[in-house]
């Protein structure tokens, strides 16, 4: 037996890991040792003296955390009384010296009473007691009003964290802000400061700057070794995450904390990370893995009497009961949760709030109206005293659907305006634009919610603004931002129906539609939840529909077509997304669906501005198939344009027509298996029409088209594309030999004025289309640079097919024609072609080495008369912006 078992074995010294620093007196006062027992310990092996003058000792960082393991395995009840009994023994000593005194020996019963201190309050941490660290803190700074700096730090940052806790918010962070302002701060309280920060701004929905915060404190985790903290802050950022309900992004963080907690050593983190991890595993439906890792939680928990933790667990075990329809096992298990947490002893406002939240939701799915109602309205005003906006506003939409089923129409949609005006408030707050767009996919619903009740009310003014306040508003922040100045507001607003007629010609209509009930490819928390329970499916059924707006200058009508749009949906992590509908069964299908209601209406107008929405945005409009078996695009009918909202095509519309700038072609063919053949000479035929400047060849010429971007009249760009399916702002241009530039680097450094900009290239124009119906892609950075008109492609495209559109397109523009004119003209001319006159384009333009190119594309040596007449392709050239 080596000397650490020996130790370990001597009767109650395992109580002894609740000491940083010990003296034999310590020793017999606080585990009631005598005087030989604490003097043969002293001596044991394990134990190391710090000061033999005064006779203080600390146990070796092994044997202290064999002690520690030790002491919560076999007295786990006893810790925190045997912190709050050091504490006290401490400072009894602290109040025996003089108030002048400043040696070594009170120097180490100060760091001494600290020490507990601070265990006393983590301890609190998990048995959810706030207030007796308060008394504490006044008790030391009474013994010893002029503690040692770092002391006074620990209690300052103790202090703030009882303000937090007692939602006094200000308070706490002028406390945090104060103690991080000093510049030899410890690291170890300078991480927990900003943890500390982080959590007060996450109770209070700010999780943007939570998540900055914790990922500061990550980093200073890391950077001082301390396994702790960095588990810590891992563990908060999930929670960040869990609240904006990216459920998988939060698992993995809360795994990570529990690696970490393990190599710190810390059995009620590693708890927590298990209650954690149990909980976003069952948000993602898996019921079995989920309570597994909740039982492992409770089982650390129940030993040490943490009743406010096992409330957590309780909770989510409340959680899941309801999920899958137990009932009985759902309501003991949230009445035991709330039981606690609204005690004097473990009150947590956050628990109760979500306790009574599901408890509101069972009862509305028992339709027990009146006890729902009054749960939901208590949830209510706990997320206000907690400051926390998102919180309160999906509760505020969920007792609006309350509402609604008790037939309190009017009463149910205030409520809901009133939880997106919430909403609003945060999405201005929020400045980092993936958080921004998950916070609005989040409130999708809400303004689902809204705007169907406006339509059914017949209000098609009210429900046109919040279908507009319900895309897009990401991008909207983005352009407002950018052209903000110091007297205007930094965040554009949506534009009213009013608004968007006034800048309507006679000839033109405007088709905005809005699907609803779209669910994410691969289903959604909601759906796995569903799926398992039939009675809280009919409660939280969502409408799956779409509404379709038609407008002109002078009229407005809206019409609802009740198909569901998640059969448009492209499947998960689709490299072309759209393609699979392009077949004539189903291009007839969508006619039917989409343009029929709206027919009439369009037969004799100039233009139609398509505005899709959510799998809309796949759809190759211009290929429907009409009743009588034609297309939508023809000669005697609409040119189409796009746009991602009507926002901000009321924003391309007024911006003026340049008729000054320069002209700029960029070609590159590239090499090897994927080279293309026209690219280069496509972008020499260009230039010569527009007598505009033609760069091609395998140089770089990303810096020409940065240095000339602010003057340019029209850009364009024959080149490949890269489309990024899992980072879509990723997606790039290839322009040279090494030379890439990709949207989001475009979005940072371009700049344009009112430029036509075409980007001849495969999947130039598509676009993954994002929570809140933010487009990410080429196009967007392309309007954000300040193009009026873009026109790209959604799929691939022939590179012949591709060569000739362009040479009519641009041949077209020559002539007068406005640019969504000229491209329905030359999507016609492609379409109709024969291989006589497509033989005479490559010829006139190419020259003798057109007709030896020709014969080398397959598309010519079939034996259809018109090759280029099937859809795929023209039908996915498009125009964005102004026509």
């Amino acid at each position: 037996m080596d000397g650490l078992e020996r130790l370990l074995e001597t009767p109650t010294l395992f109580m002894g890991a609740v000491f940083d620093q010990f003296d034999s007196i310590a020793l017999c006062a606080v585990l009631d040792l005598s005087d030989s027992d604490a003097a043969g310990l002293l001596r044991s092996h394990g134990i190391g003296q710090v000061d033999p003058l005064l006779g203080i000792y600390r146990f070796q960082p092994d044997t202290y955390m064999a002690l520690l393991q030790d002491l919560r395995q076999r007295a786990p009840q006893q810790e925190l009384p045997l912190h709050q009994r050091a504490f006290q023994h401490f400072l009894a000593r602290l109040r025996a010296f003089s108030p002048a005194s400043s040696t070594a020996a009170h120097a180490y019963v100060e760091a001494a009473c600290t020490h507990h201190l601070w265990a006393i309050h983590e301890l609190n941490l998990d048995y959810m007691r706030w207030d007796e660290v308060a008394v504490l803190i006044a008790e030391l700074r009474a013994a010893a009003p002029a503690l040692a700096q770092q002391h006074a730090s620990r209690l300052a940052l103790l202090d703030a964290y009882n303000k937090f806790r007692s939602q006094e918010y200000e308070p706490a962070n002028i406390l945090v802000n104060e103690l991080l302002q000093q510049v030899d701060l410890d690291p170890t309280l300078r991480a927990h400061g900003l943890l500390t920060r982080g959590l007060i701004a996450m109770n209070q929905a700010k999780i943007e700057y939570a998540l900055y915060m914790f990922d500061q404190g990550l980093a200073l985790g890391e950077q001082i070794h301390n396994q702790r903290i960095q588990a810590n802050a891992l563990v908060n950022q999930s929670w960040v995450y869990n609240q904006i309900q990216q459920f998988e992004k939060a698992l993995h963080l809360s795994k990570r904390s529990l690696e970490h907690f393990r190599l710190a050593g810390d059995q009620y983190g590693a708890a927590y990370a298990l209650y954690s991890i149990g909980n976003n595993t069952i948000y993602l439906g898996d019921w079995a893995r989920g309570i597994g890792y909740l039982d492992q939680a409770a089982a650390i928990y129940e030993p040490a009497g943490m009743l406010g933790q096992l409330s957590l667990v309780d909770w989510a075990r409340g959680f899941l009961f309801l999920c899958l329809g137990n009932d009985h096992a759902s309501i003991n298990a949230f009445e035991r949760a709330l039981a606690i947490v609204q005690s004097p002893d473990s009150s947590n406002t956050v628990t109760a709030a979500d306790t009574l939240t599901e408890l509101g939701l069972l009862y509305q799915i028992q339709e027990r109206w009146d006890v729902a109602e009054r749960a939901l309205t208590q949830s209510i005003a706990l997320t206000e005293r907690l400051g926390d906006d998102l919180r309160r506003a999906l509760l505020m939409h969920r007792y609006g659907n309350l509402l609604q089923r008790r037939g309190q129409a009017d009463a149910a949609l205030q409520m809901m305006i009133a939880a997106i005006d919430l909403l609003e408030t945060l999405r201005i707050t929020t400045t980092a634009e993936q958080l921004k767009i998950d916070l609005l996919g989040m409130a999708s619903q809400v303004y689902e919610s809204v705007a169907l009740d406006l339509y059914e009310r017949q209000d098609i003014a009210a429900a046109f603004t919040y279908v507009e306040r319900a895309r897009a508003r990401a991008f909207l922040d983005l352009l407002a931002l950018r052209d903000a100045t110091a007297d205007i507001t930094p965040y554009r607003t949506t534009i009213t129906l009013a608004d968007l007629q006034s800048r309507l010609a006679a000839d033109v209509v405007v088709l905005e539609y809005f699907t609803y009930g779209v669910q994410p490819p691969g289903g959604s928390f909601l759906s796995r939840i569903l799926s398992a329970n039939a009675r809280l499916q009919d409660q939280l059924r969502v409408r799956k529909g779409i509404l379709v707006f038609a407008i002109t200058a002078n009229s407005a009508q809206a019409f609802q077509i009740n198909f569901d749009p998640n059969l448009l949906q492209p499947a998960p992590h689709d490299p072309a997304p759209g393609w699979h509908l392009i077949t004539e069964q189903k291009l007839s299908w969508l006619y039917r669906q989409l343009i029929t209601p709206v027919e009439t209406l369009i037969s004799d107008c100039r233009i139609v501005h398509i505005i899709p929405h959510g799998p809309l945005h796949y759809v190759p409009f211009a290929a429907l198939r009409t009743r009588n078996g034609g297309m939508f695009l023809r000669e005697d009918g609409p040119a189409l344009a796009y746009a991602p909202s009507a926002t901000v095509l009321c924003a391309c519309l007024a911006m003026p027509s340049d008729t000054t700038g320069m002209d700029l072609t960029l070609g590159y063919d590239d090499h090897g298996a994927s080279a293309l053949r026209l690219a280069e000479r496509e972008a020499r035929y260009v230039a010569r029409v527009t007598t505009g400047q033609s760069i091609t060849g395998s140089s770089p010429k990303s810096h020409e088209l940065l240095a000339h971007g602010p003057q340019l009249r029209r850009l364009h760009i024959a080149s490949h594309a890269i489309y990024q399916a899992g980072d879509p702002l990723g997606s790039a241009l290839r322009l040279g030999e090494g030379d890439e530039i990709d949207a989001r680097t475009l979005m940072q450094t371009l700049k344009l004025g009112n430029t036509l900009v075409t980007l001849n290239a495969c999947m130039s124009g598509l676009s993954h289309v994002a929570s809140g119906d933010e487009l990410l892609g080429l196009p967007r950075a392309f309007l954000f640079a300040g193009a009026a008109t873009i026109i790209c492609t959604l799929h691939q495209v022939d590179d012949l097919a591709a060569y000739i559109l362009m040479v009519v397109f641009y041949e077209n523009l020559a002539l007068g024609m406005p640019p969504a004119e000229a491209i329905h003209q030359a999507q016609i001319s492609l379409s109709n072609a024969d291989h006589a006159q497509i033989s005479l384009l490559v010829e006139r333009t190419l020259g003798a080495d057109g007709v030896a190119i020709l014969a080398t594309f397959p598309s010519m040596n079939g034996q259809d008369q018109r090759p280029f007449a099937h859809p795929r392709y023209w039908a996915s050239f498009i125009l964005i912006g102004k026509p």
